[in-house]
Formats: C-alpha cells, sequence, structure tokens
C-alpha cells in the first residue's frame, strides 16, 4: 500500500485558510490526539521573513508605481495651463529608499522619512510573519498635524507579546520634548487589541508581557471589590502579584490585604489561565529584530579646557567717578526760583517781603532756602 493510501485527513487537522498544521508527509499515529496549539512560539527563519518583506514590498512598489503616475499626469496637465511645475517627486524618493531595503527594518533610521502607506505595508507582514496565525490590520492616516500608522491585532494565535517593540522600529523622532509640548516624529505608530470579543479586562494597547498583561486584570478587580483600597496599594499589589504569578504561578499577600482581596487576586488568576487556554496557550514575546538606535554624539563644549587649569580671572575695573555737573546760573527746581525772587525783591524799597520786627526777616528765609539748595 503506498504512502498517500495511508494518508488520513482527520489526522491532519488544517488551519482555516487550509493549510496543514502538521509538518512531513507521514502519518499519525492513531489514538494519539494532536498536541494543542500554544506553548513556546517558534521564530519564523530568515527566509520566511525574506519571503514576507518581498511580498510587502512588491504591494509597495505597486502603490509607489501608481503614486508616480498620478503626481506626473497632474504635473503635466498643471504645465499645459501655463501653471509653474510643482513636481515635487516624493514617491520616486520613496521608491529609491524602499529598494535600498533588504529585508524588514532593524530601527527606524532604516525607513526615515518613507511613505507612511508603504511603512503599513511592511509592518502589518511582519507582525504577521513574526506571530504565525494572528491576524492584523493596519491603517494609515494623515492630519493637519502629521500622519499616523494605527494597526491591530483581530485575533489568531496566542497573544502577540511584544509587538508594540515591533511598533518602534516604524516610529522616528526628531527630538521631541514633552516637557514643553514639543513634537517632531515622522509617523505616530499605535498598536492595539482589536480583537471584538476581548476580555474588557485586557488593556487597550498590546501588553508588553504576560505580567503586564495580567497586571491590569488584577487591578480592575481589586479596585471593583466592596473594601475600598488605595490607590497606591492597588498599583504596587496589582503589579508585585502580576509578576509573581506569571513567573512562579503563585504570589505572596502584602501587609493589608482582607481575605477578600486574596480570593479576588487567586479567582483572577484562574480566569486569567482560563482566558489564556482559549488563545490557544501562553503567548510569548516574539523577537523584533530591532537594534537600538547609536547615542548620539555629544556636542564639544565650548567651556572645556582640556583638563588645563582655569587661567586666572581678570580683575574687575573700578568704574570713574561721574563729573560733578557745573551749576548753572538758571534755576533748576522750585527752591531756587523762589530764592532768586527773593533775592530780586529784596532789594526793592517797600516789598511785600519787609517783615515786622520779632519776625524772621527775609535774609532768614533766603538763608533756610539755600540750604535746602545745599549751598
Amino acid at each position: 500500500m503506498t504512502e498517500a493510501a495511508d494518508f488520513h485527513e482527520e489526522d491532519h487537522p488544517r488551519e482555516e485558510h487550509g493549510k496543514f498544521t502538521s509538518t512531513g508527509g507521514g502519518t499519525a499515529k492513531k489514538g494519539t490526539p494532536a498536541k494543542p496549539k500554544g506553548g513556546k512560539r517558534v521564530e519564523p527563519t530568515k527566509g520566511e521573513l525574506k519571503k514576507s518583506f518581498d511580498k510587502a514590498k512588491k504591494k509597495s512598489v505597486t502603490y509607489l508605481t501608481k503614486d508616480i503616475k498620478r503626481e506626473k499626469t497632474a504635473d503635466k496637465t498643471n504645465v499645459e495651463k501655463g501653471w509653474v511645475s510643482q513636481y515635487s517627486g516624493f514617491s520616486e524618493k520613496d521608491m529609491t529608499k524602499l529598494n535600498a531595503l533588504k529585508g524588514f527594518p532593524e530601527n527606524s533610521n532604516d525607513i526615515e522619512g518613507l511613505s507612511t502607506t508603504v511603512k503599513g505595508y511592511l509592518m502589518k507582514e511582519e507582525l504577521s510573519t513574526r506571530f504565525p496565525g494572528s491576524k492584523w490590520s493596519a491603517r494609515a492616516s494623515h492630519f493637519s498635524g502629521g500622519s499616523s500608522i494605527d494597526t491591530q491585532w483581530k485575533g489568531g494565535g496566542t497573544y502577540p507579546y511584544g509587538s508594540s517593540e515591533i511598533g518602534r522600529k516604524y516610529h522616528h523622532d526628531y527630538g521631541s520634548d514633552p516637557q514643553t509640548d514639543y513634537f517632531h516624529v515622522d509617523d505616530w505608530v499605535h498598536v492595539y487589541d482589536g480583537r471584538t470579543e476581548k476580555d474588557p479586562r485586557d488593556p487597550q494597547t498590546m501588553a508588553t508581557s504576560r505580567a503586564d498583561r495580567l497586571q491590569g486584570w488584577i487591578r480592575d478587580d481589586l479596585n471593583a471589590s466592596a473594601e475600598r483600597i488605595d490607590y497606591n496599594d492597588s498599583v504596587n499589589w496589582s503589579s508585585t502579584s502580576a509578576k509573581d504569578l506569571a513567573e512562579k504561578g503563585e504570589f505572596t499577600p502584602f501587609v493589608g490585604m482582607t481575605e477578600d482581596h486574596k480570593a479576588r487576586i487567586t479567582q483572577t488568576w484562574k480566569e486569567f489561565q482560563a482566558k489564556e487556554e482559549a488563545e490557544g496557550g501562553i503567548g510569548s514575546t516574539a523577537d523584533s529584530g530591532f537594534v537600538a538606535l547609536p547615542p548620539a554624539p555629544e556636542e564639544a563644549n565650548p567651556y572645556d579646557n582640556g583638563g588645563e587649569p582655569d587661567p586666572e580671572p581678570i580683575p574687575a575695573s573700578t568704574p570713574e567717578p561721574e563729573p560733578t555737573p557745573e551749576p548753572t546760573s538758571e534755576p533748576t527746581n522750585d527752591a531756587e526760583r523762589a530764592g532768586m525772587q527773593m533775592r530780586q525783591q529784596k532789594k526793592e524799597p517797600g516789598s511785600q517781603y519787609e517783615w515786622q520786627k520779632g519776625q524772621e526777616s527775609l535774609d532768614d528765609l533766603i538763608d533756610k532756602l539755600d540750604a535746602l539748595n545745599g549751598e
């Protein structure tokens, strides 16, 4: 009997696209159930990544070719109308950058300034390849403040831990400063959990690790407890308990935890494990292929003298005193003006400043006015 005659399709389950899940051409032993999916995820080979990249590149080339033709046709029409040519050649530049790529990017420097739509093609295909069996959608958006790539996990396969790290490679930051509300990036990149039937305790953006995902579950359930819990306790308890459970399968209760809190954490852990089993097993973090950007070169310090001793400080010069203004014949204030008038009228007989005997004389008043003027 030939090998094909011994083949039984029920022993080789298929994926939803019709591909056999088993490998090799041999037959399965009767009575041996197929092993469930999950557990340690197999990393894609270099050949699989190259094939996936070529697929995304082919789609990107088709898109850019149409865009180049559209831009040139529009510019030709404008020139025929007598308008100035405004052809920018952006799509041709994108085509040059795309052809220079040999595979998926290692960091944002590899695709800096590349078309947002092309980045979306590459990112979607890379996520699908690094997480076998998963389904992804990617949408490129352009708006007044820039552009963005919004990707969503639609399900399939185990939970894709590490997908956000892959998204980092498609986001280039030119030196933003959140403290001053200054942002300069080429594209905003978001990786969301877009499943329609996900657990409400799962985070909106993809969790970076199993403990990170479990922490959200525990915290939500602790906050739902009838016994009020402090905010800081909620954060600390959920974070530490999730880390212990994800690594060791058990947690150490905190001081201040009630029996209700402990029971809630234990019950949440059981529900979390059941959810993982329904998803196909424990998710594992993918190798994002991310290579950290090289550190920026330090700028030369203009005050660095190469280790030489500081020079002697130059003594501050003593300012010269301002010259005393020469006295003027013209009065400069009301006191001087009044004194001048008194001196003038003193010379006139019968003046109103002739004082009775026993009172202050006009000379006394003049002396007082002179004293006020500093004379």
